[in-house]
């Protein structure tokens, strides 16, 4: 976890923002998201990002590196570091998680954020991690 200027990298696994659940009940996220969103947080809220006003647009940059599978060989892993990751999850779906844990510390909604580029790539690592970058559009 480090914070560089307008750059954050956190070293953590990136979990797909699912869909809800929906009963007759209750709406909920899976107990897995939401233990992620509760560990992003958390980790957000030590940096101390400074708020930016709400009507000031974001340009954002963001880079998810995830994790080999643990079932490629050796020789795969090798081939497949720093590659794209063409698989599901779905970028959006990454974005989206990423966005949810901003809202209310980084910008007050994510509606400011209004270009966004983002990459996922292969990373030969025990921990995936993801570098977040942004600037204010003025």
């Amino acid at each position: 976890m480090k914070k560089k200027n307008n750059t954050i990298l956190l070293d953590m696994d990136i979990v797909a923002c699912p869909r809800p659940r929906v009963t007759r009940y209750a709406t909920f996220y899976p107990k897995g998201y939401t233990n992620f969103k509760e560990e992003y947080a958390i980790k957000l809220n030590k940096l101390n990002i400074k708020q930016i006003p709400q009507p000031i647009p974001i340009e954002m940059n963001i880079e998810f590196y995830i994790k080999i599978p643990r079932s490629f060989s050796k020789k795969k892993k090798v081939e497949m570091e720093g590659t794209y990751v063409v698989k599901r999850p779905d970028i959006d779906n990454y974005i989206k998680s990423v966005l949810d844990g901003l809202n209310e510390i980084m910008f007050e909604d994510d509606s400011q954020v209004v270009k966004i580029t983002a990459t996922k790539k292969y990373i030969n690592d025990d921990t995936g991690h993801f570098r977040i970058s942004w600037k204010e559009l003025r």
